[in-house]
C-alpha cells in the first residue's frame, strides 16, 4: 500500500509525532489533514491526502517508533 517508509523517532513520542504532523502540514503542498484514529494501545494515526497520495503519522507503541509511510517520495520535505 505505502511505498515509501521513514522512521522519525525509534520509541513512540507524542511530542515528536504532533512535530512531525505540524512539519507535514507546512512543507507538503495541497496537504489535506484527515482522520486521527487512536488506538486501545494508545497508538495515533494521523492520515494525510496531497493530490492523488496518501501519507499516515504513526505514533506507533506496537512497533515502538513514531514513523510515516507514504504512497509519495517525502524525502525533500524531511530537511
Amino acid at each position: 500500500m505505502f511505498e515509501y517508509k521513514y522512521t522519525i523517532y525509534n520509541a513512540p513520542n507524542d511530542e515528536i509525532f504532533q512535530r512531525q504532523c505540524r512539519s507535514l502540514e507546512k512543507g507538503v503542498p495541497n496537504i489535506v489533514k484527515g482522520e486521527l484514529l487512536h488506538d486501545v494501545d494508545d497508538s495515533r494515526l494521523q492520515f494525510y491526502t496531497h493530490g492523488e497520495h496518501r501519507s499516515v503519522v504513526r505514533n506507533d507503541y506496537y512497533l515502538g517508533a513514531v514513523h510515516v509511510e507514504s504512497t509519495e517520495d517525502l524525502t525533500q520535505y524531511f530537511k
